[in-house]
């Protein structure tokens, strides 16, 4: 449980706490430099230090003892202990121990005791509240147990990092840091480190007000403990649950989480815990009005604290009992009690509890009228904050100040009432004495005069408090229209959001449907019009046709197009990372456009470099698609020369992203003898829908190709550019990190690869007569599967919907399944499901299931992912091609043969 409220600073006072952190580590490598050379004479002075700390620290002498008696190693541990408790009675002594640790540990050239050192000496910073030295040596900390793979040491220091960054209000990187030491603890299977960590994690959230958060991280944290039993761990986190439903307004739950702690806290005598919560339950009973409960427990916490010589914990118990005092309407009592904790606190330097203790003495100051104190000791509470007054305290100190004005103004009337009435007794006494007339005149034109000042400095104090009580309303009201103004925007933004989120949403369901709708047609126009090409027509109906294939190819290019740039937009980009040769990758990328390049009598060579991996960790569909949109690019704009294609090594400048150890970083270039590209139009190249040239070259493409690159490449850690000159031609170049592929994948990748499926047998005579069952609705896909298969010496049974799939499966039997996604009745997805279903009912040991291949227009990979989880085997997008076909129900067919059977895992194909 951490005693010390949040500090908030502003985010430039968090900018200049990491330069510091800078400088203090710079400062620290130079110190330990000397260190290392003057080694013997510090670790005499060490011991030196030790002994005498002995004679301060009178509840340590095991462990003081222990240290004369131990090894150089074991002495380092021992160091670090006595530090780590000290930060709770003298933070300046637990800075001693642990500095003696780390100067031994260096000695040692342990890296690993180093680190703990380090962590130590940051959690000593942290808990003095010398923050920016805390975050220097936490750095160091988490560097030198990362070196030697030390993942407990290295968890600790990223939680303490965590928290201080918590400290100074920086809430988004005590998040990070507090997950990233989550992580470790998980890696490394510490369950002591996780719990610890999703403690502290409930802990920044409910700083943040996210109490549900808050609450369930504590419950993972507290259920762990009690896993491993950790009795101290669990009175840890019900503690923290006492200061939630403290927040959430229930003080009965609160004082039950406390009480079950405290008694977890005696059965195993941890009493430094105990003060802890004495304190936590009179801060409670005090805010429930319950004053002489509060009482009570700040006086147990303080005894337990003083036997214990736990000076934090004594001067947080004092601290309670003068609030508790001056919630009683006594501040001379509050005073005293708040000045005792002061100099405890100040002592050990506890900045947050002197900033705190400064706030209420401010407050009990108020309540005696010593308003000049009181507005000293608010500022040095600001002040504690180190950061500028904000325009609530602006108000605060000066209302303050406006009060401190009325009572000098008062004391100057008292004193000018004095003054009259000593004036009074002697002008009587004169009267009484010589009874002249020239002595009363005298004493009435001094009563006058000391009547008119009177009124006077009354009416510039009433003045003074009227125009201060005006400047604060002013205020107030500003203050009050920035919040409304404040509230307005974010629900302005909220709505702006809303709206957002629907129109991606609605442009997401009108692409998928748009993409299913323009595919269903395309498979009819592209399967029918190939297997036509591959007829024997004349020379004119054969270019005609070929014309109408490209065409329609070009269209679904464009459709492709559309879709990636969506994906992109909304985010859902998924780049997968599987092993590739890059030599078949580019091949295969060459192969696409081959076609083109022949008919223009354009040559394309490719190279790779001898210093890049042969094989890689990579998503090789992306790959292909950037570099033959590359190729596509420089096919449209050449006319003569050639275009070479080279892979190599990229640079760290030519990437978006660092690349981490053992990643592969690749530069693919595409250069072309085309026209070029004018430099005013180089900058904008790579935007959508952005050409160049002149009319006639912006109609051959829609300007998303190179922008879909850019964005892939981003994606990938790399980045796009471009060489050109107008007349010569242009190079694109475009960067990515892989990962490196193990020797494993490597041998398997290189492994020679045959497929029956690409030569040119048929189904037929490689399987034979098979029993092929296509549910299809549309008639022209109907059409174009029939004649595929028949190409294939097959001859399928076709239906309309899924319903008659499922009856006609029951009746007859099948070698395999064509099944359309989307169908009347009962769709693809749950007929498969209810041929599963059957399957499993009735199938006995050894029985093979019937492979089952999706079909769809859809190719969105939410629909895809539903074809595999619905039991398919396989799938095939729309518009389907005889190879892919071929290829699919080959792969199908022999995994079924030679695979798994019902009980054994699915192997899944996707074309």
């Amino acid at each position: 449980m951490w005693h010390s409220p949040m500090l908030t600073q502003p985010k430039a006072g968090h900018l200049r706490l990491q330069r510091t952190s800078s400088a203090i580590c710079n400062s620290t490598v130079r110190r330990n430099l000397f260190l290392g050379l003057s080694m013997p004479l510090l670790a005499s002075i060490a011991f030196i230090g030790v002994a005498a700390a002995a004679t301060t620290t009178p509840d340590l002498p095991d462990l003081l003892q222990k240290l004369e008696n131990s090894r150089a190693h074991e002495r380092v541990e021992i160091l670090v202990e006595l530090s780590r408790i000290c930060s709770r009675k003298d933070t300046q002594q637990a800075l001693v121990y642990g500095q003696q640790g780390l100067v031994l540990a260096e000695s040692l050239g342990d890296s690993s005791l180093v680190a703990r050192a380090c962590n130590q000496l940051a959690w000593a910073h942290q808990s003095r509240g010398t923050y920016a030295q805390g975050l220097a040596w936490a750095q160091r900390g988490q560097t030198a147990s990362h070196a030697v793979a030390d993942g407990r040491t290295e968890s600790r220091a990223l939680n303490t990092t965590g928290v201080i960054h918590w400290r100074i209000g920086d809430f988004d990187q005590a998040l990070s840091y507090l997950l990233d030491s989550l992580s470790v603890a998980r890696a490394i299977g510490d369950t002591s480190r996780i719990s610890s960590s999703l403690n502290n994690l409930g802990i920044v959230h409910l700083e943040l007000g996210q109490k549900e958060e808050a609450h369930e991280l504590y419950q993972q944290s507290l259920a762990l403990h009690r896993r491993s039993g950790n009795r101290r761990g669990q009175a840890n986190v019900l503690n923290n649950l006492g200061r939630l439903s403290k927040m959430m307004e229930q003080p009965d739950k609160a004082l039950e989480f406390y009480r079950l702690s405290l008694d977890i806290q005696r059965e195993i005598g941890n009493e430094a815990g105990m003060v802890n919560t004495f304190t936590n339950m009179g801060n409670l009973y005090l805010l429930k009005g319950e004053r002489s409960e509060a009482m009570a427990h700040f006086r147990d916490g303080l005894n337990l604290a003083s036997q214990l010589d736990d000076t934090l914990g004594e001067g947080e118990a004092l601290l309670g009992m003068g609030r508790n005092h001056r919630a009683a309407g006594r501040p001379d009592l509050a005073l005293a009690r708040l000045n005792q904790a002061l100099a405890l606190l100040d002592d050990i330097g506890a900045r947050l509890q002197v900033r705190d203790c400064e706030l209420e003495r401010s407050r009990a100051l108020e309540q005696m009228g010593r308003y000049q104190q009181a507005l000293s000791s608010y500022k040095i509470y600001k002040a504690d904050n180190d950061s500028i007054f904000n325009e609530d305290s602006q108000s605060q100190v000066a209302e303050m100040q406006a009060r401190y004005d009325l009572n000098q103004k008062q004391q100057e009337i008292l004193s000018l009432q004095n003054e009259k009435a000593m004036v009074t007794l002697v002008h009587e006494h004169d009267i009484l004495l010589r009874r002249s007339l020239i002595g009363a005149l005298v004493v009435a034109g001094l009563f006058v005069v000391i009547a008119i000042r009177l009124i006077r400095d009354k009416a510039q104090a009433n003045q003074m408090i009227s125009l201060a009580h005006t400047d604060l309303k002013a205020q107030h009201r500003e203050l009050e229209a920035a919040v409304n103004e404040l509230q307005a925007t974010r629900d302005r933004l909220r709505d702006a959001n809303e709206e957002l989120e629907d129109a991606s949403r609605c442009k997401s369901e009108f692409l998928a449907s748009m993409s299913h709708e323009i595919r269903t047609p395309l498979n009819g126009i592209i399967g029918l019009t190939e297997l036509t090409v591959d007829s024997e027509l004349g020379t004119d109906q054969l270019e005609n046709l070929s014309s109408v294939l490209h065409s329609a190819d070009h269209l679904m290019g464009l459709l492709n197009d559309v879709l990636d740039l969506s994906k992109i937009e909304a985010g859902k980009l998924i780049i997968d990372t599987e092993p590739l040769l890059l030599i078949e990758t580019v091949s295969a990328a060459t192969n696409a456009v081959a076609v083109i390049a022949r008919k223009k009598g354009l040559p394309i060579r490719h190279t790779v470099d001898d210093r890049v991996p042969a094989a890689v960790m990579g998503d090789a569909g992306r790959l292909k698609q950037i570099i033959f949109n590359l190729l596509s690019n420089a096919l449209k704009f050449t006319e003569e020369g050639e275009i070479v294609v080279t892979v190599s090594l990229a640079t760290d400048t030519q990437l978006s992203q660092k690349p981490s150890h053992g990643a592969v970083p690749i530069c693919i270039s595409v250069k072309d003898t085309g026209a070029g590209i004018a430099d005013k139009d180089q900058a904008e190249i790579f935007d959508a829908f952005r050409q160049s040239g002149s009319a006639e070259n912006r109609a051959k493409g829609t300007g998303l190709g190179l922008n879909i690159v850019h964005q892939l490449a981003v994606a990938m850690g790399g980045g796009a550019w471009l060489e050109s000159q107008l007349g010569v031609g242009s190079t694109f170049h475009v960067s990515a990190i892989l990962g490196a592929a193990s020797a494993e994948q490597m041998c398997t990748l290189q492994q020679p690869h045959r497929d029956r499926c690409q030569s040119d047998e048929t189904l037929y005579s490689i399987h034979g007569k098979l029993n092929i069952l296509v549910a299809e609705d549309n008639s022209v896909n109907c059409l174009l599967i029939r004649k595929l298969l028949r190409k294939q010496g097959q001859s399928p049974v076709i239906v309309g919907n899924g319903q008659e799939a499922v009856d006609r499966i029951q009746d007859g039997i099948f070698d395999l399944v064509l099944m359309d996604v989307m169908m009347p009745e009962m769709n693809g997805w749950e007929a498969t499901r209810e041929i599963r279903k059957r399957e499993a009912n009735t199938a006995k040991n050894g029985t093979k299931k019937l492979p089952v291949i999706g079909l769809s227009a859809g190719v969105m990979k939410e629909e895809i992912q539903q074809c595999f989880a619905a039991g398919m085997d396989a799938f095939l997008p729309k518009p389907i091609r005889l190879d892919d076909l071929k290829t699919t129900i080959g792969s199908v067919l022999e995994a079924r043969d030679g695979g798994p059977v019902l009980e054994g895992t699915e192997t899944k194909f996707c074309v």
